[in-house]
């Protein structure tokens, strides 16, 4: 004791500043500063993650620094830059996006919504289905499919998370049953009499592979609820829970903070009981009980440590506009990887297909071809034809998104598992009771 100042072991009694508990092994204590407050390590960490992220943590009393120590590894400090480099240029892209939008305003906007949809499609579908279901010409579309088109981009672009099934099938619903009119004139005008073209009867409701687009939208349905529930419990699950507690902790720290710096300016005591702080009594009832910044120490929720993972996202609008090029070069590789594994061909439905699209009419009497041209039983048919007898892009490019989304969750996973390793592994730096004269100390020893 003579050669050395005093340390947070040689105290008789030990009293948390913050959740005023006296309970807690010798290691969970730390003094941080170079007043007398001391802290469980667990609750000034809670108190530290409270603060916002230009307030740099220190002793409310003595206002020294913090110091916080922790364990970096390479891969974490790799993930860390790519994402401040995804987080510069996102910011720059939804920047420039905004400037472009602000430019663009009134009608103009939906025509760039719209035509996202068009461009996200034309990837998605292939240009066989889009020029024949839908084509650019808008003019000639569907009111349904007229206005629904930009609301799903917009959707999309807005979504915190597009990289997600249920935006494939959106675009689904909204694509048409049976081609526009001005594409059924140039079908029968261009229509003859040879095999290879669309007849009746077709039957488009037997179970087939590639699936038809009713069967196709209905696994995609599922299987975006399965991927969900099965994401959430497993990568996302420590999550869910931290939201309500986190900004309780929150919002008692800032009450805190607020209530001490009214007292110092009316010349008060900045460091009395934290009673003060408790809101007034409701018609004399029992006092609210007190809330923690930390549970009993020793019991450590791994929830709160990975709230900052969350704060590193790239700009969902760039990776709106990345969605399309994606899903589409993932079914090229897909493709491409087909040709020499052959069991793969059957999963991604690659098979001889129609070389052109067309109708095979034995008639060119007038009363025929108006009653055609207007018959909607047979132009959905028609329709289902086209999805399933020409080459299947969109399941290649759906299972390749899929994925894409499966390697980036993945991704995500081992990030979130980094940067909880990292926040488990630190602690504040502990500090003697140099300076302080150990008289005015609670010392097992006391010095004379």
């Amino acid at each position: 004791m003579s050669g050395s100042p005093p340390t947070i072991r040689d105290l008789a009694a030990k009293e948390c500043f913050i959740c005023q508990q006296e309970n807690g092994p010798m290691e969970s204590w730390v003094h941080p500063c170079k007043c007398t407050l001391i802290a469980h390590q667990e609750c000034l960490l809670r108190m530290i993650d409270a603060l916002p992220k230009t307030t740099r943590a220190a002793c409310p009393q003595c206002a020294h620094k913090y110091r916080i120590i922790k364990t970096k590894s390479l891969p974490l400090e790799l993930l860390r830059l790519g994402n401040s480099l995804c987080n510069i240029s996102g910011t720059m892209f939804s920047m420039a996006t905004i400037c472009g939008v602000v430019v663009l305003t009134g009608g103009s906007l939906a025509s760039v919504l719209r035509s996202y949809g068009m461009y996200s499609m034309r990837l998605l579908f292939g240009d066989t289905i889009f020029d024949t279901l839908l084509s650019s010409d808008t003019s000639s579309w569907p009111w349904s499919t007229w206005l629904a088109v930009p609301l799903i981009a917009t959707r999309c672009l807005l979504s915190g998370e597009p990289f997600r099934f249920r935006h494939i099938f959106a675009y689904i619903l909204v694509l048409p049953s049976q081609p526009p009119q001005t594409m059924r004139e140039r079908l029968m005008r261009g229509s003859s009499t040879r095999l290879g073209l669309f007849s009746l009867p077709y039957d488009s409701l037997s179970f087939r592979w590639p699936p038809t687009r009713l069967q196709f939208g209905c696994c995609i349905y599922i299987a975006h609820f399965v991927y969900e529930y099965l994401r959430n419990h497993t990568i996302w699950a420590c999550l869910l829970p931290i939201r309500p507690y986190l900004v309780s902790n929150i919002m008692f720290f800032i009450r805190w903070r607020r209530n001490r710096a009214q007292r110092i300016e009316n010349g008060g005591d900045p460091n009395v009981p934290h009673e003060v702080d408790m809101p007034p009594l409701d018609n004399g009832g029992a006092p609210p009980e007190a809330p923690q910044f930390a549970p009993e120490v020793g019991e450590r929720p791994p929830l709160w440590m990975a709230r900052r993972v969350l704060q590193s996202q790239s700009s969902p609008i760039l990776e709106a506009i990345l969605l399309p090029p994606i899903t589409k070069g993932m079914g090229y590789l897909l493709h491409q990887l087909a040709q020499h594994y052959f069991p793969l061909q059957h999963v991604l439905g690659i098979r001889p297909t129609v070389a052109t699209v067309g109708l095979s009419l034995p008639f060119v009497n007038k009363f025929m071809w108006e009653e055609t041209l207007n018959n909607t039983y047979y132009w959905t048919k028609f329709s289902a034809w086209v999805w399933s007898e020409t080459d299947p892009i969109w399941l290649r490019n759906t299972i390749g998104l899929g994925i894409f989304v499966l390697l980036k969750d993945a991704l995500t996973q081992l990030h979130l598992w980094l940067r909880k390793n990292e926040i488990a592994s630190r602690h504040v730096k502990d500090r003697s009771f140099e300076g302080l004269d150990p008289r005015t100390l609670d010392l097992i020893h006391p010095v004379s």
